[in-house]
């Protein structure tokens, strides 16, 4: 049996801070959406997140392929068809009661987003090691029982934003499969809010190098959660704003996000915008 004892380490200490502070408690519930809202938010959120990982599709091509029965072949572009179909389209969403239960879920989620990429495993753990740069994951034989003892270290969250927090970077973490982690781990936080009626993440394009700081900040031990629990907040308040039965108006959000990156005073004017709504809540 092998575990990578750093990184369980390292799930302790991060659920212990989770618990110990009452600010990851943050809680902001669904609202009642139309089917037109759900699909154009579903569609943004896996076109954003594809984006982040390096997927070249532009808007109005992703949107349609997205209204369409048109089926992909072996490349990146059918990564989000796959990713926009799960978020739509599944309704297995009920809490993990389990290891396995958890694990399985994992693994359909991976089979599905990557059910037309061969070369990705889809729905099988790693064969080989990765790495990102120098930062070396979770050798292929401790992947299963590292995410096994992550998994039941969290189970001790009750929050379900502070669970959301926990299993994105229990999964990217670990990096369980050959391709496809980050996505995965953006599906799985989403899950577990939308398993509990709390509002989807959906993380703007001018927030990324935040949440990648986050994220590496929490790997090299070089801070706590304070930074990836901030842009989570914000995204999720960013994209609970957003009036998303109007495609005009998710466009607009869009190009604001994108936007605001072009200079300070209009990064400091986006910034001006949500956060109030983050201290509100």
């Amino acid at each position: 049996m092998h575990i990578d004892s750093y990184r369980v380490d390292a799930f302790h200490k991060l659920a212990s801070i989770l618990k110990s502070t009452p600010e990851y408690n943050h809680s902001i519930a669904q609202q009642s959406m139309s089917y037109l809202a759900v699909k154009n938010k579903a569609f943004v959120e896996a076109w954003l997140s594809n984006r982040m990982e390096g997927v070249h599709l532009c808007l109005d091509e992703a949107f349609s392929y997205a209204n369409t029965k048109y089926d992909l072949q072996d490349n990146d572009k059918s990564d989000f068809l796959g990713t926009f179909r799960l978020i739509l389209d599944d309704n297995d969403r009920m809490p993990k009661a389990n290891f396995r239960s958890f694990e399985n879920r994992l693994l359909n989620i991976h089979a599905k987003v990557f059910s037309r990429r061969t070369k990705k495993e889809p729905g099988r753990y790693k064969s080989r090691p990765n790495m990102a740069g120098e930062y070396v994951f979770v050798s292929p034989q401790a992947v299963r029982e590292t995410l096994r003892i992550g998994y039941e270290i969290g189970v001790s969250l009750t929050s379900p934003f502070s669970r959301a927090i926990y299993l994105s970077f229990l999964i990217t973490e670990v990096h369980p499969f050959m391709d496809g982690n980050g996505r995965v781990s953006r599906l799985i936080m989403n899950d577990q809010l939308s398993s509990c009626g709390e509002a989807r993440i959906v993380i703007p394009q001018n927030l990324w190098g935040w949440y990648k700081l986050g994220l590496k900040e929490l790997s090299c031990g070089n801070g706590g959660p304070e930074r990836l629990a901030t842009t989570f907040q914000l995204s999720q308040i960013w994209a609970n704003a957003i009036r998303w039965d109007e495609l005009r108006a998710c466009e607009d959000a869009l190009d604001e996000a994108r936007l605001s990156l072009t200079s300070d005073e209009r990064l400091d004017s986006w910034f001006a915008k949500y956060i109030p709504l983050h201290t509100d809540t």
